[in-house]
């Protein structure tokens, strides 16, 4: 039996496909849901002086363009926020978008927000206008605002000096029935003080006045920098909270306290701004009556130990003294204790270490290392003084290291006396006559040159005497004791050389050039005067110099603008040395140096 062959498919003709493609590309776009925009706030009313926010949703919109800001006269509208969601449900694919604004009224009255041209993948789709009405607020919603929230600048000291760190806290009360959360750090408004970098805030709960409210402290330290009266503050905290808002016709239930009460947590979420009032600081000078010479500017209440080692050296080796200052107070003007006695030592720059013991840096330890070498015999380690300002005595206090026991020996180092005069050579005995027995006389026979050699060439034996010599220049060189003065001097010009480097630098900051150039003073009259750099008076090593008018003014114009820096504190100054005149400043220094070398 024979069967009939079946029929095979015959392949669909190209134009086909692309006919049925390009029916596809048209109708398409009638096919996918054509975008949405609508505007919407979170509340019709708005009181004067607090914030709603403006949502814009856009629904299956592709990608969209949307204005950042919009303008209303009489409201600020600023954009803070994009959100995007992708949902799939029976099939369809749909997305949305929303935008958020912030919008705070500035004036009381009736707003009309216009509608919001949104651009949809080529399409421009606007959204319907909003009414907006703006209230003034209410005097008891404000006292009812109040005893929700409120804040307090508290400072340890209500009186104080110039120079003392007096501790400061600005405090947060809120309502725990109030769902919130701060957006940002605070911070202090006013002048003629400096303030501690504030760290993370502590937080607590208090019952004050029947209430029970979250208490967030934000802690500081404030540092006066002239005397008289000073205002600290005010603040302002920015919070987001839901806060109840006036609704006579809402009953309130008996089980709102026992369940979070709701009241509250239905309530729309409202930028708040808590403010708190100023406080008054009286500020006294630091007196001049019996302020010691070598007080730098430290203020507060401190405590002085020092050690060496070794415990038994040799003149010109080195002896190592731990300066250690503890206490509380502003360390950045905490200078160097100064020696007491000079005479026989002489004395390098330190190092110098800090180690906090709390956040604001308030207490610590600060420690100076440095090295001494003892020119001639002592029987004790070299004592140190440190002198500050006692603002609970109300006068100065100077502290003294203790003199322990300390073995020098060797020769002290002293200029050599003028060598005495050498004895003359004794004369030389005259040649006797000969009375013994002659030597044997041989006759001379052939003579023969001597062969020639290396060592006979007058080139070898000239090299062999100039190496000979750098052989002994170098011996008498390193072989030389080393000068203690001479090194001395060779490192402060070392450093004075980095100093004006950091006065060149574009990066280095107004009060770092202002510190480098009053060292640079003090390293160049030490050069000159042999005692230590940090003990040098910068304004009087300046009247000790024969200057221009010009240049002492500049001069003096450093050492007085310095000297309010230290009472200031580092961070709170305003610039001293601008980038223009920063080039007058090294050419006084470079002067100043030249001077001491004539």
């Amino acid at each position: 039996m024979k069967f009939a062959d079946a029929p095979t498919a015959q392949p669909a003709a190209p134009w086909r496909n692309a006919v049925f493609l390009l029916l596809l590309f048209w109708i398409w776009p009638s096919l996918a849901p054509a975008a949405t925009v609508s505007a919407r706030i979170s509340q019709d009313t708005l009181t004067l002086g607090d914030s709603i926010d403006l949502t814009l949703s856009i629904s299956d919109g592709g990608t969209v363009s949307v204005p950042r800001e919009l303008q209303v006269p009489g409201l600020t509208i600023r954009f803070s926020g994009q959100s995007q969601s992708t949902q799939i449900q029976n099939g369809q694919i749909s997305s949305s978008q929303e935008l958020t604004y912030t919008l705070e009224a500035q004036q009381t009255g009736s707003f009309t927000i216009p509608p919001v041209e949104v651009r949809s993948d080529g399409q421009v789709i606007r959204t319907r206008p909003v009414s907006l009405t703006v209230q003034a607020a209410d005097p008891s919603a404000e006292r009812k605002k109040e005893e929700l929230l409120f804040a307090e600048i508290t400072l340890a000291n209500t009186t104080g000096y110039v120079g003392e760190m007096i501790p400061a806290e600005l405090r947060l009360f809120v309502d725990t029935r109030v769902n919130w959360q701060a957006e940002q750090m605070p911070s202090f408004a006013g002048e003629g003080f400096t303030k501690q970098k504030m760290p993370e805030p502590t937080r607590d709960r208090i019952r004050r006045d029947g209430k029970d409210y979250h208490v967030i402290a934000f802690r500081t330290a404030i540092t006066p920098s002239r005397a008289g009266k000073l205002t600290i503050g005010p603040s302002e905290i920015q919070i987001q909270a839901q806060l109840p808002q006036e609704n006579r016709n809402r009953q309130r239930s008996p089980l709102d306290s026992f369940f979070g009460d709701s009241f509250f947590s239905s309530q729309p979420v409202k930028r708040v701004t808590v403010k708190a009032p100023p406080v008054e600081l009286s500020v006294k000078p630091l007196p001049t009556e019996g302020r010691p010479k070598d007080f730098s500017g430290a203020v507060g209440s401190f405590r002085l130990s020092a050690e060496g080692s070794p415990k038994k050296i040799k003149i010109g080796d080195p002896l190592t003294m731990k300066l250690i200052v503890s206490g509380k107070s502003n360390f950045d003007r905490v200078n160097a204790p100064a020696l007491r006695d000079a005479k026989g030592w002489r004395a390098y720059p330190p190092s110098v270490g800090f180690t906090p013991d709390d956040e604001l840096s308030t207490s610590g330890t600060k420690t100076f290392e440095l090295a001494l070498i003892p020119e001639s015999k002592h029987d004790h380690m070299p004592v140190f003084h440190f002198s500050y300002f006692d603002p609970r005595l109300g006068k100065y206090v100077t502290l003294s290291s203790d003199p322990f026991p300390l073995e020098v020996t060797g020769t002290p180092l002293q200029e050599p006396d003028t060598a005495a005069p050498a004895p003359a050579p004794s004369p030389a005995p005259a040649p006797s006559e000969p009375n013994d027995i002659l030597g044997i006389v041989h006759e001379p026979g052939e003579t023969r040159p001597w062969p020639r050699t290396l060592p006979m060439e007058p080139w070898f034996f000239g090299a062999q005497i100039l190496s000979a010599i750098a052989v002994a220049g170098i011996a008498l060189v390193t072989g030389r004791p080393r000068d203690p003065r001479r090194e001395a001097k060779k490192q402060l010009r070392r450093e004075t050389k980095q100093l004006f480097a950091q006065l060149h630098a574009p990066t280095s900051t107004d009060a770092q050039c202002l510190e480098s150039a009053c060292r640079i003073l003090q390293m160049e009259d030490a050069m000159e005067s042999g005692c230590p750099p940090h003990t040098v008076d910068v304004a009087e090593a300046i009247a000790r110099r024969n200057l221009d008018p010009a240049t002492r003014k500049l001069l003096e114009n450093l050492a007085r603008n310095r000297t309010d820096l230290l009472y200031a504190g580092k961070g709170a100054w305003e610039p001293i040395l601008p980038p223009q005149e920063r080039a007058a400043v090294i050419r006084a220094l470079k002067t100043f140096a030249k001077r001491h070398a004539q």
